[in-house]
């Protein structure tokens, strides 16, 4: 039976994404030696801030995929996202030896992104949701997600996950609003583990919430999922 290997980056192993830095590439390849992994054996997922499920293999190993979120059954395929502040969740099959890894910004979750991963690993896989691991990675917790307006106001399907702040402002609840999915769609609430790293308040990682407030240098940092 296979196992299941998992590493997230932080800001001492240096930006992951080019569009903030020509070092991007070598630190990327860096941290995937760190891991005993190779370049050529990793999808990194290009986001577009939409649903798209892909599965892929060895004919995407070392190359990117644009997609929301990513699922492989291949031993020998690794999956890569950038995030900053949205949350990178991934997934693991110990019956199939299946993994996924899916970028849970504020769109991809009013998709239910989440959902259409499990199902699709069912399709692809013969996943039974009740026997997934799931792993919620670094993301902004609500404390710090704070809007003066948001556009999840027009969707009642959000109503449970806004709160309106004394201050007129409103807390978005997106780690809850991802939990909550996962359990509509039989995933066992013992089985989702969460980080409990905010982004937009910790230091060590990367965070456009933070940055575009603070005009600190910006970046992203990377979640790498693997079978062993």
């Amino acid at each position: 039976m296979t196992g299941f290997g998992y590493a997230v980056s932080t800001k001492a192993n240096g930006n992951m994404g080019e569009a903030w830095g020509s070092d991007a590439v070598a630190n990327r390849a860096a941290f995937y030696t760190k891991h005993e992994l190779h370049p050529e054996d990793v999808v990194l997922l290009q986001t577009e801030h939409k649903d798209v499920v892909v599965r892929v293999g060895k004919n995407e190993r070392g190359s990117s995929v644009t997609a929301e979120a990513l699922i492989t059954n291949e031993r020998d395929t690794a999956l890569a996202l950038l995030t900053a502040d949205c949350f990178p969740v991934s997934f693991y099959d110990p019956a199939q030896g299946a993994i996924g890894l899916a970028h849970c910004g504020w769109r991809p979750v009013g998709h239910k992104l989440v959902q259409s991963v499990v199902r699709r690993m069912g399709e692809e896989f013969g996943t039974v949701p009740a026997m997934l691991k799931v792993r919620i990675g670094p993301g902004i917790h609500p404390n710090s997600y704070v809007q003066a307006t948001t556009t999840q106001l027009d969707d009642a399907a959000w109503a449970p996950y806004l709160l309106r702040l004394s201050d007129g402002q409103i807390q978005i609840d997106l780690l809850t609003y991802i939990v909550d999915q996962l359990r509509e769609v039989g995933v066992e609430e013992g089985n989702v583990v969460i980080d409990p790293i905010d982004t937009a308040a910790t230091p060590t990682q990367f965070s456009h919430y933070r940055a575009i407030r603070t005009n600190e240098p910006e970046g992203r940092f990377m979640t790498v999922v693997w079978t062993t």
